[in-house]
């Protein structure tokens, strides 16, 4: 009798760990090609935004959470967090919230003040 139950539960657990192997294998082709998002901690982005007479637009991130937008009108200082691909970047009176794809972060911003103006950008990763 205990010797049947044993043996049931190896069947169980093996049946268990099958199901389990299943899973992460599904995981495994499913997840992206394994490719971390780049840090953009040290690095320097450039593009455009769609923003009425702006155009070009520049990111710089130092590695202690500061940023740096230079556009059409002028160079500003910021702040920004990375949690995975997604970055958020914050200044006086806007907010730039992108994702990561590859060696293009893209996304929408918006003013923080009285002006509800929406708009995208995108910006490419500049080599060293």
């Amino acid at each position: 009798m205990i010797r049947a139950m044993c043996l049931k539960l190896s069947a169980a657990l093996a049946v268990l760990l099958v199901a389990a192997t299943l899973v992460n294998a599904q995981t495994l082709v499913t997840s992206p090609a394994g490719v971390s998002p780049v840090k953009v901690a040290g690095t320097q982005w450039k593009g455009s935004e769609t923003l009425g007479n702006f155009g070009t637009l520049t990111f710089q991130f130092s590695e202690n959470g500061e940023a740096i937008m230079i556009d059409a009108a002028s160079t500003v200082g910021g702040t920004y967090t990375q949690n995975g691909a997604s970055v958020h970047i914050t200044f006086a009176n806007c907010v730039y919230v992108g994702t990561i794809n590859g060696n293009v972060m893209s996304g929408n911003a918006h003013f923080t003040d009285g002006d509800h103006s929406n708009w995208t950008w995108s910006v490419t990763l500049q080599p060293k």
